[in-house]
């Protein structure tokens, strides 16, 4: 949810010398006319129900235990409570309070990285754990550690799930940052793979939402993607030098063998880049490849087997290329 629709409330007291007023605006979603507390996170006020909230949080059912100070701030006679967090992210976790968790019910059509993370950082913050949940539910089916449900991601090609295909550049980047110092080192690592799929400008320089807010990865994570990639690329390579020979039972040697480079030679490059990812070519998409080549169904049978065991070995030893250098 993309805190876009919003109306004027009112600005902070009154500046000091030098400052500009700054326009303080209501969240046209989260503004409930009988709610009794204010939540204000950047410029924005949220008018929600402190019952709702200490139903959910013990962290705001502690806070709201606390008597009100002489001289708060108060408006249409709530109480207003400042938070850190960005207005975006509590847009997120109130939508997923307030209109119930829709996101693995439905198949996760309403999840986006940006909804997760709002998820993970609050409710982890807040001791919200049913979001908290919902966060590590799509980030565990997501990096469950086997290449076969990676394969099943790659192959629906589904904008319903949270796939590695699906993140785009900023989402990657930012996902790599949130998540270092957490103990999900499969799933960081995985975004630095993707991330290791980027053009080498967007690698050292990062990426910008169309809000235009940029995010880099740190000078340590780049030099590790960019040792990673080259590792990747050497691997991958010899994976694909493996199935140059044909199998005793190809009836057709000469077609196949130049089916079978036709097929290969696409793997090793992507729109005329390097191409640093091994772990894109699922069985079936070997399959469907091999055949518009018109390769024998032996040889087919060969190569998917061989290459199968190539990706497997990397995917078996993936942390290991992503390793503090």
């Amino acid at each position: 949810m993309q805190v876009d629709n919003l109306e004027l409330l009112g600005r902070k007291g009154p500046p000091e010398d030098g400052q500009s007023v700054v326009e303080v605006k209501r969240h046209q979603d989260f503004w409930f006319d009988d709610g009794s507390i204010v939540l204000r996170a950047e410029d924005i006020q949220f008018r929600v129900h402190r019952g709702v909230l200490a139903r959910k949080s013990t962290v705001f059912n502690d806070l709201f235990a606390v008597a009100r100070p002489d001289g708060a701030e108060v408006v249409d006679g709530c109480s207003v409570v400042h938070l850190t967090d960005s207005a975006e992210d509590l847009a997120h976790v109130l939508s997923g309070l307030y209109d119930g968790i829709q996101y693995r019910q439905n198949g996760g059509s309403s999840s986006s990285w940006r909804t997760i993370r709002a998820f993970l950082r609050l409710g982890d913050k807040y001791a919200i754990d049913e979001l908290h949940r919902e966060a590590m539910h799509h980030l565990q089916v997501y990096a469950s550690g086997y290449l076969n449900e990676w394969d099943n991601f790659l192959d629906a090609d589904s904008v319903n799930r949270v796939g590695a295909r699906k993140w785009d550049e900023w989402d990657a980047i930012d996902l790599v940052n949130t998540l270092k110092g957490l103990e999900l080192p499969l799933i960081r690592t995985l975004a630095l793979y993707r991330c290791c799929q980027f053009q080498t400008e967007t690698l050292i320089l990062g990426a910008s939402d169309k809000n235009k807010i940029r995010v880099q990865l740190c000078q340590k994570d780049i030099v590790t993607c960019i040792i990673a990639r080259e590792s990747l690329q050497v691997r991958h390579l010899e994976i694909i030098d493996t199935l140059a020979a044909s199998p005793s039972r190809c009836a057709t040697e000469h077609t196949c063998a130049a089916g079978r480079l036709k097929a290969e030679a696409s793997w090793r490059f992507t729109e005329g880049h390097l191409n640093y990812d091994p772990l894109a070519q699922t069985d079936k998409r070997l399959r469907e490849k091999y055949e518009s080549h018109r390769v024998c169904g032996s040889c087919i049978k060969h190569c998917i087997s061989t290459y199968h065991a190539g990706r497997q070995e990397i995917w078996d030893t993936i942390d290991e290329y992503f390793e503090d250098i």
